[in-house]
């Protein structure tokens, strides 16, 4: 992922920024939003700004971004956003609007979903469906053939990550980062008990058959069996 990140100096905005390039994607850390519509190393696929407490971002910057950066999945996280300022830096064209503090690795997760799913808009969420799994992050539930899945709050963060990203390969290091919230070295032995949970209970619960198939050192894919 292409990630720009309008800081501030803001610390969620800081390791934001630390855990996007920890995972590989290339970041660009600005101190303002005027610096997005300058000469950038690179086109944004996404764009976070954190609002300075002092400046808030209003319609107009959110206007201009769009113009500036048309494919770009944009959010923007606000000290002091209303309902209503809620509401108009939406229709403005931000992705979403999110109340401060954030925790940095979820925002990650989201950014990468959509910078990957052109075309995604603010009602997409931490939810994803695949098949009769769905599986949604931001209210700590999933559901399997119907069915609710007893998952503990670790195992859904990685069942999410996987359906997040299937049928691409998930590398381990970001499910480690989303799991755990690491940002050091991974150690992928930490993943594999609960990759053997999650099968189990994946096939407890009955109707379409998934796979999560082992890429030796590099991550897992979650797939339907065919």
């Amino acid at each position: 992922m292409r990630l720009a990140v309008v800081e501030s100096g803001d610390l969620a905005g800081e390791v934001l920024s630390f855990a996007a390039r920890n995972q590989s994607h290339s970041v660009v850390s600005l101190q303002s939003i005027e610096q997005l519509m300058a000469p950038l190393p690179f086109s944004p696929a996404a764009v976070a700004v954190f609002e300075p407490p002092a400046r808030p971002v209003e319609p107009a910057h959110l206007a201009n971004i769009r113009t500036a950066l048309p494919e770009a999945a944009v959010v923007v996280v606000s000290h002091t956003a209303s309902s209503g300022d809620r509401t108009r830096l939406l229709r403005a064209g931000a992705h979403d609007v999110l109340s401060s503090p954030v925790n940095p690795f979820d925002l990650l997760l989201k950014l990468s979903t959509w910078s990957e799913r052109p075309g995604a808009s603010e009602a997409s969420e931490l939810r994803v469906e695949l098949s009769d799994l769905v599986v949604d992050a931001e209210r700590y539930r999933a559901s399997k053939n119907g069915k609710a899945l007893s998952l503990t709050p670790l195992e859904l963060r990685i069942l999410y990550c996987l359906a997040a990203h299937s049928p691409n390969l998930t590398p381990a290091e970001r499910l480690l980062s989303f799991g755990w919230g690491m940002l050091e070295d991974p150690d992928t032995s930490l993943i594999r008990t609960h990759i053997c949970h999650l099968r189990r209970k994946l096939e407890k619960a009955g109707g379409k058959a998934f796979v999560i198939k082992s890429k030796h050192t590099l991550g897992y894919t979650l797939v339907i069996d065919p």
